[in-house]
């Protein structure tokens, strides 16, 4: 209860008597030009600081981007894989067919040898 009304009575002083106030920043070593200091020293690190967050915010909007456009390059890489694997499954079944028809033409020559030689004129 002491105290409260110790504290009380200081706050009063404080704020009411103005010498009482000089009288404590002499005695604390607080005067108008530690303040000044301190107070630019606080403003130069908060523009320092805003500068950064500025250049952060620039840098994590560019890597944003820059994964965007990975995301949309590899969903073209994707399609593209996509098409060029549906072209070989087509390829490798055409030269399937190919073998085959090859196969049977070969067969159907030996067995018509003589059928072809009269078409073609020998």
């Amino acid at each position: 209860m002491v105290m409260t009304e110790v504290k009380e009575i200081l706050i009063r002083l404080l704020r009411e008597d103005l010498q009482v106030r000089e009288e404590l920043k002499q005695v604390i070593g607080i005067d108008n030009i530690v303040i000044r200091t301190t107070l630019e020293n606080v403003s130069k690190s908060l523009e320092e600081q805003a500068k950064l967050n500025l250049e952060n915010r620039q840098i994590l909007n560019s890597v944003v981007r820059t994964l965007n456009e990975l995301v949309e390059a590899q969903k073209r890489s994707e399609d593209a894989l996509t098409k060029l694997s549906l072209a070989m499954t087509e390829l490798t079944e055409v030269k399937g067919l190919k073998n085959r028809i090859y196969s049977i033409g070969m067969r159907w020559d030996e067995d018509n040898e003589e059928v072809i030689g009269l078409f073609l004129g020998k």
